[in-house]
C-alpha cells in the first residue's frame, strides 16, 4: 500500500534537506495531528513542527494578472502560456505526491493598463483570492503596492525591476522575483558606449515608472564612464508621431556628429516604440540612423522590431540588455513549448512567471494553509532554497531578487545575437562578439 506523506510535511521536508543538504530521515504521522520531523546530518539535529494535516482546502486559488494587449502584450501573453505550464506541473507533482489537492489559476487580462491592473486584483480578491502573480511592469506593480499591503493578498511580480522605493514599501505583501535593474542596466549600457569609444549620447525616455529609473541612473553614473548627454527628453507612453522629438534628437546630436565625434542614441523605451522611431526617422532619411542606438530590457527579444524593421535595427546595430536564465532542459521545454504555442520565444520576465508560481505554491504547502500572513512568512524561505527556470530566487531584506547577471545582444543581420554578458560584480563585460566601431 502507498503511503503519502501530508503536503506541509513534505514541502518542509524538501526545503530543510536543501538547507543542510544530507540525508534524512522521518516517520509519517497519522492524518490530522500536528506533526514533528526530526532532520538529522553529520553535525546538525533539526526538528521542526509543522501544521496539521487538512488547513488546505482541495483548490488553492492563484490569480495570474497578464496583458493580452498594450505595449506589454508581448511578455504577456509568453506569460500566460508559462502560468499554465507551471500550473499544470505543479498539479503533477501534487499528483505524484499523492496529495489530493489541486492548484487553480484563474487569469485577468489588465490590456497593460495599470488602473485595469488594480481592478483585476480587486475582483480577484473579491473572489477570495489571496495570492496573485504576474509578468508585471514596474508601472502595474506599483498600482498594486497599496492594495497589496492594507488588503493583505500576496502579489508577486516577475517583470518589474524598478528601483524599489519607486514602486513600493520595502519588506510588506508584495514581493520581486526578479532583481532591480535600472543600476545594472546602466552600468552595461556605459561600459558598451566605452568599448566603442564613444563619448556623447542622445537620452530620449518613455513616461514610465521603471524607464524613468533607467534614466536618472544611466544620466547620473554617465559622467564616471566619460559620457556626455547631450539630450535628456522625455516622451508619453501613447505617442505615435516622433517628428518633433526626432528633430530635437537631431538638433542635439548634429553639432558633434558634424566635428566626427562618436554619438550614439539611448531609446529608453519599449519594442513598438523603437519601431516608430526607426521607421519614422527612416522616412525623414535622418542621419540618426547611421549612429549606433544602444535600449535597455524592455526591448528584448526584440519581435516586434526585428518584424517591422529589421534592416533599420541592423544599421543601428541597436543593442539591448537582459537578465538571463541559466540554459536548462526545463528551460528549454518551457521555451519550445511556448514557441510552438504562440510562435515567440519567451522572454526573461515571462520565464520568471514560472517561478513565480512555484515559489508561491511551495510556499503555500509549507505554510500548510490558504493564509496570507503564513504564506508570507514562508516565501522567502523557499525563494533562498529554490532554483528554477531562472536560477536560483533568494530574495534581499526588501522582498526582491537579490541579484543577476545580464546579457548583451545586438541586432546584427536582421536577427539578435549574443554579443557579451555583463557581470555587476567586476563592472564588466565578457564579449563573444565584437560590435565593431
Amino acid at each position: 500500500m502507498r503511503r503519502g506523506i501530508s503536503t506541509p510535511v513534505l514541502a518542509l521536508l524538501l526545503i530543510v534537506v536543501l538547507l543542510i543538504g544530507v540525508a534524512i530521515g522521518y516517520f509519517i504521522p497519522r492524518p490530522g495531528a500536528a506533526q514533528t520531523v526530526t532532520v538529522t546530518g553529520a553535525a546538525t539535529t533539526v526538528t521542526v513542527t509543522a501544521p496539521a494535516a487538512g488547513g488546505l482546502p482541495s483548490e488553492i486559488p492563484f490569480g495570474v494578472i497578464v496583458s493580452r494587449s498594450g505595449t506589454w502584450a508581448s511578455s504577456g501573453l509568453q506569460s500566460e502560456v508559462i502560468a499554465k505550464i507551471a500550473e499544470n506541473d505543479i498539479n503533477e507533482f501534487m499528483k505524484s505526491i499523492g496529495q489530493n489537492v489541486r492548484f487553480k489559476f484563474y487569469f485577468e487580462d489588465d490590456e497593460t493598463n495599470p488602473s485595469l491592473t488594480l481592478q483585476r486584483a480587486q475582483s480577484l480578491a473579491a473572489k477570495g483570492i489571496k495570492v496573485i502573480f504576474g509578468s508585471l511592469t514596474s508601472k502595474q506593480t506599483k498600482s498594486l503596492a497599496e492594495f497589496a499591503n492594507t488588503q493583505k493578498v500576496i502579489v508577486m511580480s516577475s517583470a518589474s525591476t524598478a528601483p524599489r522605493e519607486r514602486v513600493a514599501p520595502p519588506g510588506g505583501y508584495l514581493f520581486r522575483i526578479t532583481a532591480e535593474s535600472s543600476t545594472p542596466d546602466s552600468k552595461a549600457l556605459l561600459n558598451v558606449l566605452k568599448t566603442l569609444g564613444i563619448k556623447y549620447v542622445v537620452v530620449i525616455t518613455i513616461d514610465d515608472t521603471y524607464n524613468l529609473a533607467v534614466r536618472d541612473a544611466f544620466v547620473s553614473l554617465a559622467p564616471q564612464y566619460g559620457v556626455t548627454v547631450l539630450l535628456n527628453a522625455v516622451y508619453p507612453p501613447d505617442m505615435k508621431d516622433f517628428s518633433a522629438l526626432l528633430d530635437q534628437m537631431e538638433a542635439a546630436a548634429k553639432p558633434y556628429v558634424d566635428k566626427g565625434e562618436k554619438v550614439a542614441v539611448f531609446d529608453n523605451g519599449w519594442q513598438e516604440d523603437l519601431t516608430l522611431l526607426l521607421t519614422q526617422a527612416n522616412a525623414r532619411k535622418s542621419f540618426l540612423l547611421n549612429l549606433q542606438w544602444i535600449t535597455p530590457d524592455t526591448i528584448y527579444p526584440a519581435d516586434v522590431v526585428l518584424k517591422n524593421a529589421a534592416d533599420l535595427a541592423s544599421k543601428t546595430r541597436v543593442v539591448c540588455v537582459q537578465y538571463t536564465a541559466p540554459d536548462t532542459p526545463l528551460k528549454r521545454r518551457i521555451v519550445e513549448t511556448v514557441k510552438k504555442e504562440i510562435g515567440m520565444e519567451p522572454d526573461i520576465w515571462a520565464l520568471q512567471a514560472y517561478d513565480a508560481a512555484w515559489v508561491l505554491a511551495l510556499s503555500t504547502l509549507l505554510a500548510g494553509k490558504y493564509d496570507a500572513d503564513a504564506i508570507k512568512a514562508a516565501i522567502p524561505y523557499v525563494a533562498k532554497m529554490y532554483w528554477g527556470v531562472s536560477g536560483n530566487t533568494e530574495l534581499n531584506e526588501k522582498n526582491d531578487r537579490k541579484s543577476q547577471s545580464e546579457e548583451i545582444w545586438a541586432v546584427i543581420d536582421n536577427k539578435m545575437v549574443l554579443v557579451g554578458m555583463y557581470d555587476p560584480i567586476s563592472d564588466s563585460i565578457t564579449w563573444y562578439h565584437p560590435l565593431g566601431s
